[in-house]
């Protein structure tokens, strides 16, 4: 089971992507956060496989948050399975 967190400051958006990993076998979701901080917060202590991570926190830059709880991962806009892949 893959473990997922969800963060983004748009409950439409967090809504939308709870909805479509329940759709989909091999996923859990842990968690969701709505502001950068708590983010980092939640991906420290839930330590999820996965993190879902919009880039345009107004808090705190994504990008920044990305590289905080781990190093290394990936960061895409893209929802091509190929691209997020590389």
């Amino acid at each position: 089971m893959i473990t997922v967190l969800i963060a983004d400051d748009h409950a439409m958006v967090r809504e939308g992507l709870r909805a479509l990993l329940s759709s989909m076998e091999g996923y859990e979701l842990v968690g969701t956060a709505s502001t950068g901080a708590d983010a980092i917060r939640e991906a420290i202590l839930l330590k999820p496989d996965l993190l879902i991570l919009d880039i345009g926190f107004p808090d705190l830059s994504g990008i920044e948050g990305g590289a905080q709880p781990r190093q290394g991962g990936a960061l895409s806009q893209d929802l091509d399975a190929d691209h997020v892949r590389r």
